[in-house]
């Protein structure tokens, strides 16, 4: 998929991007995030679940929130985010996903002193919030460092009290191989647990090796 160079490139490029994340969420919480390794991996269809519960832990549930991203060398025209229907093209395209364990989001709610009482409206907005100032941290540090202009849909609320294999319908993904990359974001004294997932599918693979060559040739 990748070779070795590009993968070092990848892995440092996605370590830039995922600390950007983990600072944004600490200053909207006020607290130190701890955060992992991020993990890159590819990976099948069928076997998206299993490789979503590697990340996500102890999680038995989680409140999910996804978005499309998209660049300009794209054909958006036909782009529909989580189905994969996009001409063939080099231009890097998927999915973006926070994936808050069980309480975790009423616990940012704690933290930032949220003031209105947790309905289900409020908690909507609260999740939908968050997850777009953490998804916007990410691949706009992505974009940055591979030269590339991104586009977003709007963040979408897939549910709250999900388990892990209703967070993703993978009998409706038309992506067939998909490249995986996720860190897990945590709290110190704090059972606060947050997964940041990008998916990508193997056509967008060329414009990111693309991508990572152009950097390589800088160095």
């Amino acid at each position: 998929m990748f070779t070795e160079e590009q993968r070092d490139c990848l892995l440092e490029t996605i370590n830039v991007a995922m600390g950007q994340t983990g600072d944004a969420l600490a200053r909207l919480l006020g607290t130190f995030v701890q955060l992992t390794v991020p993990g890159v991996e590819g990976t099948e269809r069928a076997s998206l679940s299993d490789a979503l519960r590697r990340y996500l832990g102890d999680a038995d549930h989680v409140a999910a929130v996804r978005q499309g991203f998209f660049s300009a060398h794209c054909r958006v025209d036909v782009f529909d985010p989580g189905h994969g229907r996009a001409a063939e093209t080099s231009g890097l395209r998927g999915e973006c996903f926070v994936l808050f364990g069980d309480d975790s989001y009423r616990q940012v709610a704690e933290l930032i002193a949220y003031e209105d009482q947790l309905d289900e409206q409020s908690e909507r907005e609260l999740l939908l919030d968050v997850s777009n100032l953490l998804a916007g941290a990410c691949l706009n540090g992505l974009a940055e460092q591979l030269g590339e202009v991104l586009s977003f849909t709007p963040p979408a609320l897939v549910g709250t009290g999900l388990a892990i294999d209703h967070i993703l319908d993978t009998s409706t993904l038309q992506w067939d191989q998909i490249l995986l990359i996720a860190v897990n974001y945590r709290l110190e004294y704090r059972s606060f647990d947050c997964t940041l997932v990008l998916m990508m599918p193997t056509t967008a693979i060329a414009g990111l090796s693309e991508a990572l060559d152009r950097i390589l040739a800088t160095l």
